[in-house]
């Protein structure tokens, strides 16, 4: 919920010669912060040898700087009726855009599902495969990955923003495939260069998925738009992760680790069908 108030916020208080950063800062905010979180959490565990409670003084303390900040940021629109009320989570999507918002949040599932994948079994993978044991560099994957994501906006903004989820969902499936194809090979560069090739996909995908849903839908539905797609890629991506976990438990990590990288590249073609499907039939709306 926070995630999709705080999107909304910027999407609400954008000027108009910067519509690009409202995508931008809410496609890449929470990944950065995911990233140095796990980093951040295995120097003090593994480095410094402090007791995991103090990850939690850590946060907390960024979180109230973070409150104070926007507490004290200025006004730079005036105050709309109705304002709050868009805020409300509703989750209905425009009549006229069923196929587009289950485009992009099968597209939210697969991208977001490459950062729970590492969040979930990346310890065990880099423990099996790449004899790594240890927070650090675990957390240093995690870092990498989802820290790339700031690289895939930027990769794919001279495009369309139709184009870009394409060519994104496509770099995710490449990523998925070289990544697992590097744990079985027990070669560690060809995991991290594909791991890395993820973390760009996923970024792309969700700057994407934002600055097309600013392009397509009406301002006055973007607050329910955007609701059902972060609701989508919350659970969806949480999903594969508790199955994956299960497994692991009971069958080992290989079939954990297929399964979830499967998972993520089966929604990745299932978002592009359908985007595919809109581009159609926007063709043949334009043409008629």
């Amino acid at each position: 919920m926070g995630i999709a108030v705080l999107s909304l916020y910027l999407i609400e208080l954008r000027r108009p010669q910067l519509d690009a950063w409202p995508a931008v800062i809410s496609s890449i905010g929470a990944p950065v912060g995911i990233a140095a979180g796990a980093l951040t959490g295995g120097v003090i565990s593994d480095v410094l040898g402090f007791s995991g409670q103090w990850i939690y003084v850590v946060v907390n303390v960024l979180l109230a700087g973070c409150l104070v900040g926007l507490l004290r940021s200025p006004k730079t629109t005036p105050r709309q009726r109705g304002l709050l009320a868009s805020l409300r989570p509703v989750l209905a999507a425009p009549t006229s855009m069923g196929w587009l918002c289950a485009a992009l949040s099968t597209a939210m599932v697969a991208a977001w599902s490459v950062g729970s994948l590492y969040q979930s079994l990346g310890s065990a993978m880099v423990a099996t495969y790449l004899d790594h044991n240890g927070s650090l560099f675990a957390g240093v994957v995690v870092g990498m990955v989802i820290g790339l994501t700031t690289v895939g906006g930027p990769s794919f903004a001279r495009v369309s923003p139709t184009t870009a989820t394409f060519c994104s969902l496509l770099t995710i499936t490449v990523g998925m495939i070289g990544m697992v194809l590097g744990l079985h090979l027990h070669d560690e560069p060809v995991f991290l260069v594909f791991s890395a090739v993820s973390g760009v996909g996923f970024g792309g995908a969700t700057t994407g998925i934002l600055r097309t849903v600013m392009a397509e839908v009406p301002s006055d539905e973007i607050g329910r738009f955007l609701t059902i797609v972060y609701l989508a890629g919350f659970v969806g991506s949480a999903f594969p992760a508790a199955i994956a976990a299960i497994l692991d438990s009971h069958v080992g990590i290989r079939v954990a680790l297929v399964g979830h990288a499967s998972f993520v590249v089966a929604f990745a073609i299932v978002s592009s069908a359908l985007l595919a499907r809109v581009q159609m039939e926007s063709s043949t709306t334009a043409r008629g």
